[in-house]
């Protein structure tokens, strides 16, 4: 649960679903244009102490709001969390301080209670090295086109346990230790763009 002054974010996502089947999606976004967030302020000039000012979503910076909606799709309660979420480059428009927060959230997203079977898949795709080094290397899955398809590799700690005793996961995809970058031909290819 997101716990803000005044309001429980899932709580009124859940309002707004109204009726709606459990197993209804309803875009993030277009939910996160509906919520009002009311926040405090005591205005020291004159009588207007502790006057109550209603920000609405177009208040909020944009990485506010990536943050808010990404909170409201993985910290939801079990039951009304879907079995599987796919996210795209979660890190963007966040400092990079609340990347530590998001991979927790996305860790407890995948259980109900700590010690238990994983009942939620979380599939990511990121390209921060910083988010990738929040995680194990089983949680991994590197994705590279080889030959014109694409090939699937699950990290594993016992392959990389000489270089993980002195570098982070994220440094480790940085130095191509194991895969993940862009091919020899194609940074050739980008960076032959860039000097023209």
């Amino acid at each position: 649960w997101i716990s803000l002054p005044g309001c429980s974010i899932p709580g009124r996502v859940n309002r707004s679903a109204g009726n709606a089947p459990r197993n209804c999606f309803f875009p993030i976004s277009i939910l996160c244009n509906t919520i009002l967030i009311s926040l405090h302020f005591g205005v020291e000039t004159g009588k207007q102490k502790n006057l109550d000012y209603i920000f609405n979503a177009n208040h909020l910076s944009d990485g506010t709001m990536r943050f808010i909606a990404l909170a409201t799709a993985l910290l939801q309660p079990s039951d009304l969390r879907p079995q599987i979420i796919i996210i795209d480059e979660p890190e963007l428009g966040l400092h990079p301080s609340a990347i530590q927060f998001l991979a927790g959230m996305i860790k407890k997203a995948r259980f109900d209670d700590p010690g238990q079977m994983q009942k939620h898949q979380i599939i990511i795709s990121t390209q921060s090295p910083q988010l990738v080094s929040e995680f194990e290397p089983e949680d991994v899955v590197v994705v590279e086109r080889k030959e014109g398809e694409s090939v699937f590799q699950r990290l594993n700690t016992e392959n990389l346990k000489e270089w993980l005793e002195d570098y982070s996961l994220g440094e480790l995809w940085q130095k191509n230790i194991f895969g993940g970058k862009p091919q020899p031909e194609l940074q050739e290819l980008s960076q032959g763009a860039m000097t023209r």
